[in-house]
C-alpha cells in the first residue's frame, strides 16, 4: 500500500474546525488567489485596460472562482470533487487573453472564455475513458511538471525582477528570502495552531518586512482607501463577441487548465487518503465539469478562465487542514471580494515578493508529491522514457519561453504551454507503448535446478513492463516463492512448477499449478502463501489462485 497521508493531518475533509480557525485558514487561501491576479495586472499593462473595466474583469474572476470553490467543496448533483480546492485565474489563459484584448477588446475575451468553458464541460464527460492511457506514473509526472511550471513563473518575482529587462530589486529579494526562511522555520518547528496558521503569520510577516524595506508604504495605503467598498461587476456595458481565429489558443489554454486540474485533484486524493492507489477518474470528471461551468459563468459575468489552484492545495498540505468547510468559507469570501473594489485593492497590495515566497513554499509540496507517486511504480526503460522525455521537453519549453515568444503570436501561445505539451506527449507515448505489451506472462520454475532468485527475476521483469506497484509485487513474489518451496518440501511433484500472471491496472492474478502423481488428498498442497494474498483458493486441478489488489 502506498502510504501518502500526512501523520499530522489536523483537519480532515469532513471535520469542522472552530470558526475562528476556519476564517484564518480561508483568508490564507484568499491571498493565494491574489497570485493569479498578477496575470490580470500584466494583461492591463500590455493591453491598456481602463481601471473600471479592470475591476469588472477581476470581479467576474473572483465570483466565478468562489462559486466553483463552494460547489467543489459540497458537491451538487454529480458536480464537485468534495475536497477543499480553492480556484483562481488559470495562468494558461495569459497568452490568449492578451491576443483577445488586443484583437477585439474585453468583449472578445468574455465571449471566447464562455465558449472555452462549454468545450471543457463536454470534454469532462470523457475524462474517465483516459484511465487506460493515463497510468499512475503519468499523474505523478503531471504533478511534477506542474510544480516546475509554477516555479518558472514564481522565481522572477522571488528574485525581485519585474518586467522584461528589469534589474533585480534587492529589497524584494531580501523580503522573499526572509519570508521563505520564516515559513520553513514555522513548518519544521511549529506545533498546533502556530503551524496551522503559519501561512497567515507569513503574510503578516511579509507585510511587516515589506514595510521595513520600503516595498509597502503610505502611497499604497492611500490607493486602498480611495477604492469604493461595493461595486457589482457589470459586463453589459462591454458586451461579448466571438472570433474563430482565436479558438485554437483558447482551447489549448482550456486543455492545459484541465491537465492542471487533473494534477491538482489527484494531489487532493493523495494527501487525504491513506489507502490511495491510483487517480479516481470519476471524481476528477466531476471536478473538471465544475471548472468548465465556472469558466463559462466567468465569461458571462465579465471574467476569464479559472482553474483549481495547486498552490492552495500545497498550503493545505503544509498546514494539515483539508476541511471542506474551509472551502465553503473561502468561496463566500471570494464572492465578496468580487463585489468590493476596496477589498480587491487591499488583497492586491501585498508585494509580489511576499506572494512569491508563499507560492514557492507551497509548490515544494507539489513537487515532492509528484516524485513520490512516480517512485511508487516499477518502471522499465520504456516506461521511464514515457516519463522522462515529456518531462525534459516540458522543462525545455519553460527554459526557452523567451525565444518562443518571438514566434508568430498564435503559434507561440499554443506551443508555449509546457504542461499541456508534456501531458499530451506522455499520453501519446504511453498509448504507443501499450502496443505489443501482453497482459499475461507465463514461466516455468524447476526447484531442482533453479533458485528463488530466478522467480524474483521473472516476476519483477514483468512488473517493470506493466508499471506495477512495488509493494504489491513484492508480496506476490514472496507468496509464489513460498508456494514453490512448500511444493518442493512436501514432494508433491517432480516436474517444473507453472506460474501464470495476469495483470491490469486494478488486479494481479497469479496461478501456480503443478502436476502430481499422487491421488486424492495426498496431492493437495498445504501452504501459508494464501495468507499473503487478498484472496486465494486451491482447485482440484492442483492450481493455487492468488489474487492481489493492484
Amino acid at each position: 500500500m502506498f502510504i501518502v497521508k500526512l501523520p499530522d493531518l489536523v483537519y480532515r475533509s469532513d471535520d469542522r474546525p472552530p470558526w475562528s480557525v476556519t476564517l484564518v485558514l480561508a483568508v490564507q487561501h484568499l491571498f493565494l488567489f491574489v497570485i493569479g491576479l498578477q496575470i490580470v495586472t500584466a494583461l492591463a499593462s500590455v493591453a491598456g485596460i481602463e481601471v473600471n473595466d479592470l475591476l469588472v474583469l477581476i470581479g467576474g474572476i473572483a465570483i466565478a472562482a468562489g462559486a466553483a470553490t463552494i460547489v467543489n467543496a459540497v458537491g451538487y448533483r454529480g458536480a464537485g470533487v468534495r475536497y477543499l480546492v480553492p480556484y483562481t485565474l488559470s495562468a494558461a489563459y495569459l497568452g490568449p487573453m492578451v491576443l483577445a484584448v488586443k484583437t477585439g477588446g474585453l468583449s472578445l475575451l468574455f465571449g471566447m472564455t464562455a465558449v472555452t468553458g462549454l468545450v471543457q464541460v463536454g470534454f469532462s464527460r470523457y475524462i474517465s475513458r483516459l484511465r487506460r492511457y493515463f497510468p499512475v506514473e503519468i499523474a505523478g509526472m503531471i504533478l511534477l511538471m506542474l510544480g516546475i511550471m509554477l516555479i518558472s513563473h514564481i522565481m522572477p518575482a522571488f528574485m525581485g525582477k519585474y518586467g522584461a529587462g528589469s534589474g533585480t530589486d534587492i529589497a524584494s529579494v531580501v523580503t522573499s528570502v526572509l519570508l521563505l526562511g520564516f515559513l520553513v522555520m514555522v513548518y519544521v518547528y511549529g506545533r498546533g495552531m502556530l503551524r496551522t496558521a503559519g501561512i497567515m503569520l507569513g503574510i503578516c510577516a511579509g507585510w511587516f518586512i515589506a514595510a521595513a524595506t520600503g516595498a509597502f508604504g503610505p502611497a499604497e495605503i492611500a490607493e486602498i482607501a480611495a477604492a469604493p467598498l461595493f461595486a457589482f461587476p457589470d459586463p453589459t456595458q462591454i458586451g461579448w463577441s466571438f472570433d474563430a481565429a482565436l479558438l485554437l489558443p483558447f482551447l489549448v489554454a482550456g486543455f492545459c487548465t484541465v491537465f492542471n486540474d487533473l494534477g491538482t485533484f489527484t494531489l487532493c486524493q493523495v494527501s487525504t487518503n491513506q489507502e490511495w492507489q491510483r487517480p479516481d477518474f470519476e471524481n476528477i470528471e466531476k471536478g473538471v465539469l465544475v471548472t468548465g461551468l465556472a469558466t463559462t459563468f466567468s465569461g458571462l459575468i465579465g471574467g476569464a478562465g479559472v482553474g483549481a489552484s495547486p498552490a492552495a492545495v500545497g498550503v493545505s498540505i503544509a498546514n494539515g487542514a483539508f476541511s471542506r468547510i474551509i472551502g465553503v468559507v473561502t468561496g463566500v469570501l471570494l464572492i465578496l471580494i468580487g463585489c468590493s473594489p476596496l477589498l480587491v485593492r487591499l488583497m492586491t497590495s501585498l508585494p509580489p515578493s511576499v506572494l512569491a515566497a508563499i507560492s514557492l513554499f507551497a509548490v515544494s509540496f507539489i513537487i515532492v508529491s509528484g516524485l513520490a507517486i512516480i517512485s511508487s511504480r516499477m518502471l522499465d526503460s520504456r516506461r521511464s522514457l514515457v516519463i522522462g522525455v515529456p518531462l525534459a521537453i516540458g522543462v525545455g519549453i519553460d527554459l526557452v519561453s523567451d525565444k518562443i515568444v518571438g514566434m508568430n503570436d498564435l503559434l507561440s501561445q499554443t506551443f508555449g504551454i509546457s504542461l499541456t505539451v508534456a501531458a499530451l506527449l506522455a499520453i501519446l507515448l504511453n498509448a504507443l507503448y501499450q502496443v505489443g505489451v501482453k497482459d499475461t506472462v507465463e514461466f516455468f520454475h524447476d526447484p531442482a535446478v533453479a533458485s528463488p532468485a530466478d522467480v524474483n527475476h521473472a516476476m519483477m521483469r514483468a512488473a517493470r513492463v506493466w508499471g506495477a506497484r512495488k509493494e504489491v509485487f513484492s508480496r506476490a513474489v514472496r507468496a509464489v516463492q513460498t508456494c514453490i518451496k512448500d511444493i518442493e518440501t512436501q514432494g508433491l511433484t517432480e516436474d517444473p512448477v507453472r506460474v501464470i500472471m495476469r495483470f491490469d491496472e486494478f488486479n494481479l492474478e497469479i496461478f501456480v499449478s503443478y502436476l502430481t502423481r499422487r491421488s486424492g488428498e495426498r496431492g493437495r498442497l498445504t501452504t501459508g502463501a494464501g495468507r499473503m494474498a487478498d484472496e486465494s483458493d486451491l482447485s482440484c486441478r492442483c492450481t493455487l489462485h492468488l489474487h492481489f489488489d493492484q
